[in-house]
């Protein structure tokens, strides 16, 4: 089994809710949700797509999590990161911060680095 360590893990899947959830659109229809927060709602097919992605990048996970109860816990994991990054989302805009995409840019080189 591929092991990950959890901060490499949690920054790169932050990263890829970056570019996944800026422009997530309202679905389709009421059994597509799995998740509201404050309003705003977390799709099964947002959580399908962060997969893929994942699995993408990371194609040993695939094999790791094939069996259906490891899916079904990746799944839970996904889900509840994508529920915290809708409540950091809402967080910045209610405080009005924005993302200084150049310096993300370069402490994410720094860190491939080391």
């Amino acid at each position: 089994m591929v092991r990950i360590k959890r901060p490499a893990l949690y920054f790169f899947i932050t990263l890829l809710l970056l570019f996944l959830c800026s422009g997530c659109d309202a679905p389709t229809s009421t059994n597509d949700v799995v998740a509201r927060v404050n309003g705003q709602v977390v799709t099964r097919q947002d959580v399908d797509e962060f997969i893929r992605i994942v699995y993408l990048y990371m194609p040993g996970l695939q094999e790791a999590y094939s069996q259906s109860e490891q899916t079904a816990l990746l799944e839970d994991d996904i889900l509840w990161l994508l529920i915290e990054y809708k409540i950091l989302q809402q967080e910045l805009e209610r405080l009005d911060l924005r993302l200084d995409e150049a310096e993300l840019e370069r402490q994410f080189q720094e860190y491939r680095e080391d």
